[in-house]
């Protein structure tokens, strides 16, 4: 249960705004894609439960990301952070210390300080 939450916080993270090099549309893209091959890997039970395929969960996730959209807004988007956050989730096994790791280094995607 603690992966499907960590992985439903990583949505609520990867969302909106625009920079160079990996635009933020393709990352929540590619992490929309990552998550659902992930959860199908090392969650088969619950991924059938949910989903009648990859399609199908990416499709959810891609929801997920439209809904959460506002909450980024005012937020600035880094590219090099989500490249990295990228690395980490394509590296990513099954274990929840991999899971942590993954989500410490995505979490910085967006910086939503309001420092001005």
């Amino acid at each position: 249960m603690r992966v499907i939450a960590v992985l439903s916080c990583c949505v609520s993270l990867l969302l909106v705004s625009t920079a160079c090099g990996l635009s933020e549309a393709k990352f929540i893209q590619q992490v929309n894609e990552l998550q659902c091959a992930h959860t199908e890997e090392c969650l088969e039970d619950f991924f059938d439960e949910e989903w009648d395929d990859l399609d199908d969960c990416i499709d959810d996730y891609d929801d997920a990301a439209e809904d959460y959209r506002a909450l980024y807004d005012d937020c600035e988007y880094d590219a090099t952070k989500a490249k990295a956050c990228l690395g980490e989730f394509k590296d990513l096994g099954c274990d929840s210390d991999e899971i942590e790791d993954m989500f410490d280094e995505c979490q910085d995607v967006w910086d939503c300080d309001d420092d001005d």
